[in-house]
């Protein structure tokens, strides 16, 4: 056995590439020769020497103009500030029944014409930078987030999207070189069809760049990718069933851009749509955006994820505040939807509300992780209710409610317990072992029964199995997974 000299433990990136083999047999649902019917770039082979995978020169230059444009074009004005931000009483769609957008921030005059000049500015500079975005035509794959402790999180997931039997391949964007973790990258990623680029290799292209929050990368590892066409996955999300059929499905063939509700409304302010130069929808048009999960053609969408770069870059400071007005949640999640809006080209926005998965202990719920919607049935239900057959009933927007029609669940984002297959009794911690009224542990999501039908499945108890494999299964790592193993036991007995 190959132990860590300080720890004594088996390394963790050891033992996944010698239990994979385990993995593929025992979950059942992984394809037969992942590493054939995945092209891993040859880039990859290399990744010792250069710890991950050198941006291209046309990237490089690419990243170069926009850059100048986002730092030319920037607001001249002070940071927006939000008087009095949004609380329940607006977000909640059970509480907001009139629905009145919200009004909480308030410009000079001079400010909200400083920053239309600056806005028209970079929109007319994104025409001509679209047609320069590089990617590898008619490309696709999956691309994810996972910097600084999400690394752990992120091959969760990748494992959870091996088991639907998905062969997309997986580009793994790291914030920095610290991030990098050469057994992980170069062992166990490549078996999986994933690869491991650092953003840091392309910040330091530039000699100016201000300093961006890990909330404002993700725009980036869009643009940033190879691909052509992306499934974007935060790094504590994944399918139930296998996704790749998506491609090739409505809404996604059409509009090219696929975005997934939140909880709330939406609470944009009228001074955005002003700025921007765009109609200001009705509350009821749409959710507010929750963006762990994304589908983007950067052919029919470059110029809107310019304006989604620039929102960000300039988010913390101004469009954050004006896109959310210090509502639940504010950040990257409204920029890529209203990209796409100022930009005048098409988009779908998933309507079948978001699901939530959790248990009551002694009384009250604790959320586990959200629910979100195969788009394809989504499609098809909003523009025909009497397709009820592509989900074989009717099923309540909770469960609960029978007669209310919606898709099936095809996404699980695990946004509140987050698992670490890295650091499992550190992510666990006192989160799963929690007693109920009657003295006995249970399952963290709850008995949810619809999720299993529409899965084929138990997700819950898969996702379990496959931490036991990996983290457990022949280690001695007995403090992580002792009480794990006992959980599980009594849990799913």
């Amino acid at each position: 056995m190959i132990v860590n000299g300080r720890s004594r433990r088996p390394h963790w990136a050891v033992l996944l590439v010698l239990l994979l083999p385990l993995l593929y047999l025992g979950l059942g649902r992984l394809p037969a020769s992942l590493d054939a019917s995945i092209n891993i770039a040859p880039a990859q082979k290399n990744a010792t020497k250069t710890k991950g995978v050198d941006p291209s020169a046309e990237l490089v230059r690419f990243w170069a103009q926009l850059l100048e444009s986002m730092m030319q074009a920037g607001p001249q004005t002070p940071p927006v500030v939000v008087h009095n931000g949004v609380g329940d009483d607006v977000i909640d769609p059970n509480k907001n029944r009139k629905r009145l957008r919200p009004d909480r921030i308030s410009l000079p005059a001079s400010s909200v014409d400083s920053m239309k000049r600056s806005h028209a500015e970079f929109a007319e500079l994104s025409k001509q930078l679209a047609p320069k975005l590089p990617f590898k035509k008619k490309s696709r794959g999956i691309v994810m987030t996972a910097g600084g402790d999400y690394f752990g999180i992120a091959v969760t997931s990748l494992l959870m999207l091996r088991r639907t039997g998905s062969k997309l391949p997986v580009q793994l964007f790291l914030d920095f070189t610290s991030d990098y973790d050469e057994d992980i990258c170069e062992n166990v990623l490549p078996r999986l069809g994933a690869e491991c680029l650092i953003m840091e290799k392309l910040w330091k292209t530039t000699p100016t760049l201000p300093k961006l929050k890990k909330y404002q990368f993700k725009v980036f590892a869009l643009l940033f990718s190879t691909f052509q066409e992306i499934l974007f996955l935060d790094a504590d999300c994944w399918p139930i069933r296998r996704p790749d059929y998506l491609f090739a499905a409505e809404p996604y063939r059409s509009h090219g851009l696929v975005t997934w509700p939140d909880f709330w409304l939406s609470t944009s302010s009228p001074l955005f749509y002003g700025i921007t130069g765009t109609e200001l929808p009705s509350m009821d048009e749409r959710r507010s955006s929750e963006s762990g999960i994304m589908l983007y053609n950067k052919a029919k969408h470059a110029r809107s994820l310019l304006l989604s770069a620039y929102y960000n870059f300039h988010g913390p400071s101004h469009y954050y505040p004006l896109l959310s007005q210090g509502a639940t949640g504010q950040g990257d999640k409204e920029t890529f939807l209203h990209g796409a809006l100022v930009a005048g080209v098409p988009f779908y926005d998933v309507r079948t509300h978001i699901g939530i998965l959790g248990r009551w202990i002694n009384g009250s719920f604790e959320s586990a992780a959200m629910k979100q919607a195969d788009p394809a049935e989504d499609w098809a239900l909003a523009r025909d209710p009497r397709k009820l057959a592509l989900s074989g009933r009717l099923y309540g927007q909770d469960d609960k409610v029978p007669g209310e029609p919606h898709a099936r669940w095809l996404f699980v984002h695990h946004n509140l317990v987050k698992v670490d297959i890295r650091r499992l009794k550190k992510s666990l911690g006192e989160k799963l072992y929690r007693l109920n009224d009657k003295g006995r542990w249970q399952r963290l999501w709850g008995d949810d029964r619809v999720l299993r039908d529409m899965a084929g499945y138990d997700v819950e108890r898969a996702m379990w199995e496959m931490v036991l494999k990996t983290d457990c299964e022949g280690t001695l790592l007995a403090e992580e997974c002792g009480e794990l193993r006992k959980w599980f036991a009594d849990v799913f007995a």
